[in-house]
């Protein structure tokens, strides 16, 4: 009888402990609460394509920490803002944006722009300055 009362003890030990562990896990931390120590501000630009239904962003004000790069900055305005973001994080490459991949709409890949100009490497090699307006839009490889 007591190998069992001291068996029961430490199955509801255990399952309160899993239960306090559980509960301690999610942050509540409210999103608007991130520290960013060295803001900068971009204007940030998602133009989705026309089947896809999605309105499309454009010049939104947001602020990034100070070294961000364009692969960051989309990572960020995200996690922020709800918008699922898939990436292929070996190469640094945006794969879809607000559920909208690569290759779903024919030879059609994200692609970006910085200040007007098409980058074609990766979004992780460009580090974006105070001011910069970063646009992400969908459409056929340019060259």
């Amino acid at each position: 009888m007591k190998k069992r009362a001291i068996s029961v003890i430490l199955i509801a030990a255990m399952v309160l402990a899993s239960v306090l562990a559980l509960c301690s896990c999610g942050s509540n931390e409210d999103k608007d609460d991130a520290v960013i120590v060295h803001p900068i501000s971009i204007t940030m630009s998602i133009d989705y394509p026309d089947k896809s239904k999605i309105p499309d962003l454009v010049n939104e004000s947001f602020k990034v920490e100070e070294d961000s790069t364009a692969f960051d900055a989309i990572q960020i305005y995200g996690a922020v803002n709800s918008v699922p973001i898939l990436v292929e994080t070996t190469g640094s490459t945006v794969e879809g944006i607000n559920c909208v991949k690569n290759g779903d709409m024919g030879k059609r890949v994200w692609q970006f722009k910085i200040n007007g100009k098409l980058y074609t490497g990766s979004p992780d090699d460009i580090k974006l300055k105070a001011n910069d307006s970063l646009e992400w839009f969908y459409k056929p490889v340019q060259k």
